[in-house]
């Protein structure tokens, strides 16, 4: 572990280790608050290191200190589990180079595949001033050795993203610049450079950075690219559509390269709307949620969750209103809620069945959902837009599906995934 001032984070990561690992080796690049009292009280070694710029070169000062068989790398924002809280040893293959955990970047998103485990060796040394990654060198051995990356059921939870990141933003910039210089075909580098000039207004040299990046993912095709690039895409996508244009070739050419982007799909099903086409924008939120996140964990993309339930109802539940749908939309969504006990078909759901399942005491959203019976009725759901009782109603529910419907087209930020370079 690499750390600086991070007394605010560290005793959650450590607390998360006890038990877990043998030894504890933190690298300190120069706090002045209490992080190194609170990395002792936990019994970690302490090492020091002159900041350089160089998240990698920190990174191996602490691999020359490592004594035990398997190195896990882990950041002061980040917390480990394993089922049943047994040891991080119970989980390794001892004919493996490497091991994949189950990463989450934010809080409730999907967690995706990152190599965050490797074996002792000297040949394993980390690469990039930025988004230092052992990858490429445990890339080199398995195609040397014909050795594996095996996958465990350990997770990882990042707490770091959430709240303000522009001060992070104006900080990397520069190394992200530098990192470039030194390895242009990275295309992480170019998404994550495009972010962080957005996030502090400079919005038009981003999408020129987008762009390069997109090019740069040309020269060194892998799965690993692609799946960044995706990322540069959701970027762009999102970007037209927060300045009221068209992201429809963009996110055809993204889902091309990466038809498993959800995130993307559901930036699609959000285009569909804004053009009219309402059924297709339906059949997007429906597919999105028949998704199961829990099966997502050896994806190399993850989701903000959101995009799989309230923000896809919300999609859906708007395009079924312009269909003429809106009510018989809420009695499928209630099936989904409530399972097989109440069987409901989309074409032939009648007033008493509707008022059935609103009234139903079991239902655990029925005090939502009488809102959407109460508001709409036949006659509304046949009408291309709210009367001012259902418009007053439906903000209650959801401010989301209240501005789609009665507004102009106007974005909001959408989920984005988040890929380890």
């Amino acid at each position: 572990m690499i750390v600086r001032d991070e007394e605010r984070f560290l005793p959650g990561s450590l607390s998360s280790l006890r038990g877990k690992v043998d030894d504890v080796i933190i690298v300190d690049t120069g706090s002045v608050d209490d992080t190194l009292s609170i990395a002792r009280t936990f019994g970690a070694r302490v090492f020091h290191f002159e900041w350089n710029d160089d998240f990698a070169a920190a990174r191996n000062r602490g691999l020359e200190e490592v004594t035990a068989d398997w190195i896990l790398y882990i950041d002061a924002d980040e917390r480990l589990h394993t089922p049943g809280d047994r040891p991080v040893a119970e989980f390794l293959d001892p004919d493996a180079i490497a091991a994949f955990v189950r990463f989450k970047p934010k809080l409730n998103y999907t967690s995706y595949r990152e190599p965050r485990l490797f074996r002792r060796d000297t040949r394993l040394r980390f690469a990039g001033k930025i988004h230092e990654s052992i990858l490429p060198a445990i890339d080199r051995i398995c195609e040397r050795d014909k050795l594996s990356i095996t996958r465990t059921a350990i997770g990882l939870d990042h707490l770091g993203y959430e709240g303000d990141q522009a001060h992070k933003a104006a900080r990397n910039i520069p190394l992200l610049r530098q990192a470039i210089e030194d390895d242009p075909n990275r295309v992480y580098y170019w998404y994550h450079l495009a972010e962080s000039l957005a996030a502090i207004g400079r919005v038009d040299e981003a999408l020129s950075v987008a762009c390069e990046g997109l090019q740069a993912a040309q020269q060194r095709p892998s799965e690993k690219q692609r799946a960044n690039a995706s990322m540069i895409f959701q970027f762009l996508a999102r970007t037209y559509l927060e300045r009221g244009q068209d992201p429809s070739a963009l996110i055809a050419e993204g889902l091309a390269a990466v038809p498993g982007d959800h995130a993307l799909r559901f930036m699609e099903a959000r285009a569909m709307l804004d053009a009219g086409e309402f059924e297709t924008a339906l059949q997007i939120a429906e597919s999105l949620l028949s998704v199961d996140t829990n099966a997502r964990s050896n994806d190399l993309l993850a989701f903000d969750e959101r995009i799989f339930d309230e923000f896809a109802k919300d999609l859906a539940g708007v395009a079924a209103f312009r269909l003429g749908l809106f009510v018989k939309y809420a009695l499928i969504e209630c099936q989904q809620v409530v399972g097989p006990r109440v069987g409901i078909d989309r074409k032939q759901t009648t007033t008493t069945e509707a008022e059935g399942l609103r009234t139903a005491p079991w239902h655990p959203f029925r005090k939502g959902i009488s809102f959407w019976f109460t508001a709409i009725d036949g006659r509304t759901a046949q009408t291309s837009k709210p009367s001012r009782v259902t418009s007053s109603l439906l903000r209650r529910i959801s401010p989301y599906s209240l501005r789609r419907t009665i507004s102009p087209p106007r974005s909001r930020a959408s989920a984005l995934p988040r890929s380890q370079p």
